[in-house]
């Protein structure tokens, strides 16, 4: 069976209009907490009808879909009614454990979910977060809850995907990919201890992968749990737990994945205080508790970037780079690899990024002959910038008379040397895709 995520990638096509001080894009998904801030006394206290109502009305204006989990205590049904009242879909996780909610307890409230005039809502169920991954079930368990979950919802002539939520490497290491109905990865790169310019990069790295997976078997790669603390840096000893490193992770994230069509789920929706947590743990949300909207996030304005070929003339090859390296190549007809053909270029920051791995064309070796390479992309970085001429078709090294060259003689190999115009060996063309 073929599920299709096309309401969701939709969202990467709508922009806001806001004005010039307002986030301008609407996210895919954003995980959605029903429980109040803890207190002395208070731990897991529930959110009242009208307080998820109103969390949900504060929220539907920037998210097609939300995420949430599934528990014995809070009731979903609020979350249901509102959300199919504000046209949000609603993304269900049984979280599961060998103690309290078991599975059975989670099937058996889902099943009384199904039976609500509010389940059409549903636009799909993760049946456990991670429970492979952090040794709460063993994979054969969790595969025959799955297995369950998908013929409970066949039975009754419900198409929704079912799947499991879990880590890269577990879906890389085991038969998972081929079970669930969608691929349902969760990455953590704050958590990963990783810095904001990197965290992007570093994710497509995992993924390489589970999307290859996904191209193989024909399923979409979703994008669950992932966010960015805008405080508590110091006791997590994470510098960049900012307001400005969560609007800058936001934003990367947002521009990546639009471009490779990969859904997410932002975590989280709002802040929360929990008792027996680090600091860190209470700032990931995008709004404050009172429902205010971040400041960092509220004035921020995601740019749409434009996909470009840099293409060799004389040689009618095109730059591609994969595993920090470059090399050159004819249109490929393979999409995974297509996409490390596909730049971005940025006169502002003369950033040349690669759409593909999120990292930057970067040169060291300030000599003729030396070999550019690709780092991890940062504004401030000069090893990074580069100037490009559409009148000489010359891509100069900014700070440097070196520019990007490539011979027949040499494989078509990609060095630099001293720039000299009509050369058709250094001349590039610059086009959109």
């Amino acid at each position: 069976m073929k599920f299709h995520l096309s309401f969701v990638l939709a969202a990467f096509g709508f922009v806001l209009n806001g004005g010039a001080n307002a986030l301008n894009v609407v996210m895919p998904g954003s995980n959605y907490d029903p429980y109040m801030s803890d207190s002395p006394g208070a731990i897991d206290v529930c959110k009242s009808a009208a307080d998820v109502d109103a969390d949900l009305r504060a929220l539907q204006p920037y998210v097609v879909t939300i995420r949430t989990v599934m528990n014995m205590k809070c009731d979903t049904k609020f979350i249901l009614q509102s959300a199919k009242a504000l046209n949000v879909s609603v993304y269900l996780v049984l979280a599961l454990t060998t103690v309290s909610p078991t599975f059975e307890e989670g099937k058996m409230k889902l099943q009384e979910l199904m039976s609500s005039e509010f389940f059409s809502i549903v636009s799909g169920i993760s049946v456990g977060n991670n429970v492979i991954h952090e040794k709460i079930l063993d994979m054969s368990t969790a595969i025959q809850n799955l297995e369950t979950i998908q013929k409970m919802l066949r039975e009754q002539n419900r198409t929704l995907p079912v799947t499991m939520t879990e880590d890269p490497e577990t879906y890389d290491n085991s038969n998972l990919a081929a079970m669930v109905d969608t691929i349902s990865v969760s990455v953590s790169p704050f958590l990963d201890g990783l810095g904001v310019n990197q965290a992007v990069s570093d994710i497509l790295r995992r993924l390489q992968s589970v999307r290859a997976s996904g191209q193989r078997l024909n399923k979409p790669v979703v994008l669950v749990q992932i966010g960015w603390a805008s405080g508590g840096g110091e006791e997590s000893q994470n510098l960049q737990a900012t307001p400005e490193a969560q609007a800058a992770f936001l934003s990367n994230l947002h521009q990546v994945c639009s471009a490779l069509k990969i859904p997410y789920s932002y975590y989280t929706a709002f802040d929360r205080r929990i008792q027996g947590v680090p600091e860190v743990q209470h700032h990931f949300g995008l709004f404050q508790e009172d429902r205010t909207l971040k400041s960092s996030i509220q004035n921020l304005v995601i740019p749409m970037r434009t996909s470009l070929h840099i293409k060799n003339e004389r040689s009618n090859l095109y730059l591609y780079e994969f595993l920090d390296g470059l090399y050159m190549k004819s249109v490929s007809t393979d999409p995974l690899e297509t996409v490390r053909s596909n730049w971005y270029y940025d006169t502002t920051t003369q950033l040349v990024r690669s759409v593909g791995s999120d990292k930057c064309l970067a040169l060291y070796q300030y000599v003729s002959g030396g070999y550019p390479t690709m780092a991890t992309c940062s504004p401030m970085d000069g090893n990074l910038k580069w100037i490009y001429d559409s009148n000489t078709r010359l891509l100069q090294h900014a700070s440097q008379n070196l520019c990007l060259n490539t011979d027949m003689a040499m494989g078509y190999s990609l060095t630099v040397y001293a720039c000299a115009p009509g050369n058709p060996k250094q001349e590039w063309i610059i086009e959109n895709i």
